[in-house]
């Protein structure tokens, strides 16, 4: 078993939260990416682009109050 955010060792929820936004963090970096190259025809899309903050992930600024 594998648990990036430790939860399963700490049951840490505050951990748990920071880990999580950090990993939307990076995956709405790479989905915006994506999205700004994609080739013409070619439609990206990805659950992280429903997210509330999603620019905000995306830009790596503190809107969900993690790292």
């Amino acid at each position: 078993m594998r648990d990036e955010t430790r939860y399963w060792e700490t049951r840490d929820e505050g951990l748990l939260i920071t880990e999580v936004a950090a990993m939307n963090r990076v995956v709405a970096r790479i989905a915006g990416k994506l999205s700004d190259v994609h080739p013409p025809g070619v439609d990206v899309r990805a659950p992280i682009f429903r997210h509330n903050q999603f620019e905000h992930l995306e830009m790596n600024d503190d809107a969900e109050g993690g790292p």
